[in-house]
């Protein structure tokens, strides 16, 4: 039986993007997927609430709120805000290119005509192999939609912004960027990118590609597992820093232990220390750190503590993703053999 067509969101390609093999998983295995952790849930939380403070600037904007679980009526909706002239601004716009649905943060009517394209981040500068790259394929399915997009920016939180208390000034908490010519320049290579996620995407079968960088950046998959087997702690993927070219060198010949590496083959110094400990199975202590312990005196104290950086500054005086305390644990022995004492807050 053959698999019904995939419809594609912004959030797909952006995997795509990352590595065709999540695109896929996506589409086709989502159960093999992790369960968000409490890292990724607070950076969506962190999304939507500055998302939220940006259509601040825009107070004669109108948020399309038809779910994307409805898709036709979305962009229905999208359409009939596009004709009424009174809306300055539609947050959440929805659109439709072949299968590629999109959904924009902020599209903001120009009075000579056409449109401004802004996408809000809940960042504190512009990255270019992300951000760029999402404006550029948003930009590409608005203009086949019909949209005439003039201008794209990226509206992001401006890191030297300081809370003074009250209601924030969101005028300069952003930095609304004009991105267009880099932009521009993308738009050939994500017409070429959609085009081939759009067959991968469609396709029966998972796509063969080896783990590596791209299983962690520019952020952890979440088939990360799924791709990622686990291995014995000897194995030479465990090599710090080890280059996925370096890896299949190793695995291609043979060698898949730390302890059987041969002493020739290219390492870096940290590398080679790993290495080393494996094969004599002795731990690895650097000179600097034994005079750095053989300067401590009685009583020891051992303190740890944890932060939460909230993307919108919550007490006067912070910044952005300013870290703030919450917590700390404090051990202490007062002398040598004397019980280890814990104080908390």
């Amino acid at each position: 039986m053959a698999r019904e067509s995939p419809s594609f969101s912004k959030t797909n390609f952006l995997a795509g993007w990352q590595c065709v093999k999540r695109l896929y998983l996506q589409l086709h295995d989502a159960q093999l997927a992790e369960p968000p952790d409490a890292s990724n849930l607070s950076r969506f939380e962190d999304g939507q609430t500055v998302t939220e403070m940006a259509r601040q600037r825009f107070p004669r904007g109108v948020l399309a709120s038809t779910p994307s679980s409805r898709p036709e009526q979305a962009v229905k909706e999208t359409t009939e805000l596009i004709t009424k002239n009174s809306v300055q601004a539609i947050f959440e716009a929805a659109f439709q290119h072949n299968s590629w649905f999109v959904r924009v943060d902020i599209l903001e009517r120009l009075s000579s005509g056409g449109w401004r394209l802004i996408e809000v981040k809940a960042s504190t500068e512009l990255k270019r192999d992300e951000h760029l790259v999402e404006l550029a394929f948003q930009k590409l399915v608005l203009e086949q939609f019909g949209v005439k997009v003039r201008a794209t920016l990226l509206m992001y939180l401006n890191k030297n912004y300081v809370y003074r208390g009250g209601q924030h000034c969101t005028k300069s908490l952003f930095v609304l960027k004009d991105v267009s010519p880099d932009v521009t320049e993308l738009m050939p290579i994500v017409r070429t990118a959609l085009n081939q996620y759009t067959i991968a995407g469609g396709g029966s079968v998972e796509p063969e590609i080896m783990p590596g960088k791209q299983c962690t950046k520019p952020r952890r998959c979440e088939f990360f597992n799924h791709c990622n087997r686990p291995l014995p702690v000897e194995h030479v993927k465990h090599l710090p820093n080890l280059r996925t070219k370096r890896l299949q060198q190793l695995l291609e010949s043979g060698v898949e232990s730390l302890a059987t590496i041969p002493i020739d083959f290219p390492l870096t110094k940290l590398q080679k220390r790993a290495a080393t400990a494996a094969k004599t199975g002795l731990p690895y202590v650097s000179d600097s750190a034994r005079r750095l312990l053989a300067r401590l005196s009685y009583p020891l104290f051992f303190m740890d503590f944890e932060t939460w950086s909230p993307a919108i500054p919550i007490y006067v005086g912070m910044h952005p993703f300013q870290p703030v305390p919450f917590q700390w644990s404090l051990h202490f022995e007062t002398s040598p053999g004397e019980k280890v004492v814990h104080k908390d807050f």
